[in-house]
């Protein structure tokens, strides 16, 4: 049997139940029923009946939702993850020791915890997202996770060094600080007493460094010891700028080159006049008139900027600039240890797994980092400067944050009238993306299937910002 409409001249075409049968060797058909007073969805419950399908009564009562995950934020970082090839950084083929790495970053940026709580997220039982679905792991625990890590710093030095190769050229300027955070713990030989940042009196800490390209994007972490300020990379050998007081003459010695470097006094609006000061071995002098810059200095003191590039690669202007560059690994210190990643407490006793999980903490600042960038325009964030906006009038001055972005902090919306967000609301928004389990109730055959939560318009925008989709793979 089958339903066929047939066409009625002036009239709404007539619904038929009909059925074929044959005669002979032709093919007839006859009429059954005549359903064209009957209501439409009437008709095309009928029409799923015939085809084999199960009328369904209450649509409400015959479907449960068997669980539902979150798993939006999830598809963003995940799929930012693949879009700037680091998975095939840590390992080029996919296994349990990568999934595991992946998970771990994953969760370090969607709400940092204990590797045992991350172990409990990942189980299928007690899971809190879709990301053990979308990695292909069943189950994990603290014990696999860490020897992931162990896996995973073994190969830092190869990692580290793909990621310069993609940031950096050949003389590329690099910024390169330190910090320190706390520990846990008094038997990891790395951790020591000494002066704390975090301001946590009685703990051993850790001193780490940061490396990043020119804009702030995370290269390479490790325990480190140098002093070095910001670094320039050359063929052979590393330049460096340092800065010191007027005072401060041991830090005007062993120069690599002697000769005329730029110097400032501000006055307490943070303006003043450039001077150069001339070095020497054994002492230096100002050109301009000591006793007025004396006289200002008084106000706020005086400090140089000191390099050993030559003048001809890095002149005066853009030696200070370069200095001030280093406030973008300032900034990546803040999301890298209390903002987003959390990189403080360290509860690890082990030296080698102190330092794979603070490059585990800098790998997924580099995928923050570039996620950030993607989703500027959603942001308070400042976005991509375009020429005449955010313009450096003065080296020492602080630079203005474009009128884009003052809009945006002053109306709370972005230019398309979006709601602005910060980094963590917007992924706290993108987690509203759920992926449900339906499991169907009451009909003669069991029928389940996912459905993914439908994006909102601003969703969408920050996936297609992030050009990443909530379709992932392995």
């Amino acid at each position: 049997m089958y339903i066929e409409r047939v066409p009625n001249r002036n009239s709404p075409p007539a619904v038929l139940l009909r059925e074929s049968y044959r005669e002979g060797s032709k093919i007839r058909k006859r009429t059954l029923a005549n359903l064209s007073k009957l209501p439409e969805s009437v008709v095309d419950n009928l029409k799923i009946v015939l085809r084999g399908g199960a009328a369904i009564e209450n649509l409400s009562n015959s479907f449960s939702v068997e669980r539902s995950l979150p798993h939006g934020h999830v598809a963003a970082v995940l799929g930012t993850i693949k879009k700037l090839g680091l998975h095939n950084l840590i390992a080029p083929d996919n296994s349990t020791k990568r999934a595991l790495v992946l998970a771990m970053l994953v969760a370090r940026i969607l709400d940092p915890r204990s590797k045992l709580a991350t172990a409990r997220g990942l189980n299928s039982e007690t899971c809190f997202s879709s990301l053990s679905e979308l990695l292909g792991l069943e189950k994990a625990d603290e014990d696999d996770l860490y020897s992931a890590l162990d896996w995973l710093v073994e190969k830092q030095a190869l990692i580290e060094n793909e990621l310069a190769k993609i940031h950096l050229t050949e003389g590329s300027l690099v910024l390169y600080a330190l910090s320190s955070t706390y520990f846990e713990g008094t038997q990891c030989p790395l951790a020591k007493y000494g002066y704390n940042r975090d301001k946590k009196k009685g703990f051993l800490q850790i001193v780490f460094g940061l490396l990043c390209d020119k804009l702030g994007c995370p290269i390479a972490s490790e325990k480190a010891v140098t002093r070095v300020a910001l670094l320039q990379a050359t063929q052979k050998e590393l330049d460096k700028i340092v800065t010191a007081t007027h005072r401060d003459k041991r830090a005007l010695k062993g120069a690599d080159q002697i000769g005329l470097r730029v110097g400032r006094v501000l006055n307490s609006k943070g303006v003043g006049k450039y001077f150069n000061i001339s070095i020497t071995e054994e002492s230096f002098s100002y050109s301009l008139n000591e006793a007025a810059i004396t006289k200002e200095a008084a106000l706020d003191g005086v400090y140089i900027i000191r390099t050993s590039v030559r003048a001809e690669t890095l002149n005066a202007a853009q030696t200070l600039r370069a200095y001030k560059s280093l406030a973008q690994v300032e900034q990546a210190f803040r999301s890298y240890k209390t903002v987003d990643l959390k990189v403080r407490p360290i509860y690890h006793r082990l030296e080698q797994r102190v330092k794979a999980h603070v490059f585990l903490c800098m790998l997924a600042y580099y995928v923050e980092w570039h996620m950030r960038k993607a989703l500027a325009p959603l942001l308070l964030d400042e976005e991509k400067v375009t020429e005449g906006e955010g313009k450096i009038v003065s080296v020492v001055v602080p630079a203005k944050r474009s009128k884009k972005t003052r809009a945006k902090a002053a109306t709370k919306k972005t230019i398309e009238k979006f709601p602005v967000h910060s980094f963590r609301t917007m992924i706290a928004d993108l987690a509203t993306i759920v992926k449900n389990k339906f499991q169907s109730q009451g009909l003669e055959a069991s029928l389940t299937f996912e459905k993914i939560t439908q994006p909102t318009v601003l969703q969408q925008k920050a996936l297609d910002l992030l050009g990443v989709s909530l379709i992932c793979t392995q």
